[in-house]
């Protein structure tokens, strides 16, 4: 499909009403990891299958998540004001340690900080060639996103640390613009943060597959297996080289 201008406005339009809608649903606190794991699943789903989902699908990611994140939100707020007492009082000499361990402490807050961004990431990954009719409540259990990104950060320092940076400059963009924009800004960052990170670790095996909630047949009686676009044009694509390798037989 021919892609314009406009296109590219209603994308960041849309974005900018995700993050807008994420930073209301995450002000609790308590339902900040439910509301991150959602927005992320609908970047996923709109990279892979070239749609937003429903909002079905977002209320069952939603529902998922609220009870396993519930602890996300206050400890990432909670590790955030450690790390900058730490950081104030090793600045002040008020704790033996000097620039050393100002260094190291930073540095693991980076690193963690980039972590937490693929966490959030591969929470939101949907596999391409998966059914497309729905998610059937299959959200990724928040474990499997955690030991993916864990696999990646170990396997490949880079990812975490770009993340990392792109949460950086988020949050210089974030401190120049007006705070009404912020949320505009956490649109864009899980955006990016979908965009940039799978193209630096590779390819790797989506957390979890997207089922299908109603499937239909192929001639639309329901009830039965879905065949995709994909799956149709390459069991299309198998017969024709079928009947070509025949025809070829044959002229021997």
């Amino acid at each position: 499909m021919p892609h314009d201008w406009r296109d590219s406005l209603r994308l960041a339009a849309d974005l900018a009403l995700l993050g807008i809608v994420v930073t209301l649903l995450s002000l609790p606190l308590f339902t900040a990891g439910a509301a991150v794991a959602a927005g992320s699943f609908a970047i996923g789903h709109l990279i892979a299958r070239g749609r937003w989902p429903s909002f079905a699908d977002l209320w069952a990611v939603f529902r998922r998540r609220l009870l396993p994140g519930l602890v996300a939100g206050p400890a990432i707020v909670a590790g955030t004001a450690l790390v900058a007492i730490d950081v104030a009082a090793l600045r002040r000499g008020t704790v033996p340690g000097g620039v050393p361990v100002l260094t190291a402490v930073l540095a693991a807050a980076v690193f963690v900080a980039g972590c937490l961004a693929l966490v959030a990431v591969r929470a939101g990954t949907v596999h391409p060639a998966a059914p497309v009719d729905g998610i059937a409540g299959s959200a990724a259990p928040t474990g499997g996103a955690t030991r993916s990104a864990l696999t990646i950060a170990l396997s490949r320092p880079i990812v975490p640390l770009a993340a990392a940076g792109l949460l950086a400059l988020a949050a210089t963009l974030a401190w120049f613009v007006h705070p009404v924009l912020v949320p505009v800004v956490a649109g864009y960052t899980l955006f990016a943060l979908h965009v940039v990170t799978p193209r630096l670790s590779g390819p790797v095996a989506p957390v979890h597959p997207v089922h299908p909630v109603h499937p239909v047949h192929p001639g639309g009686a329901a009830g039965g297996p879905v065949l995709s676009r994909a799956g149709w044009w390459s069991r299309r694509r198998l017969r024709v080289d079928s009947q070509v390798a025949g025809g070829l037989k044959l002229d021997r």
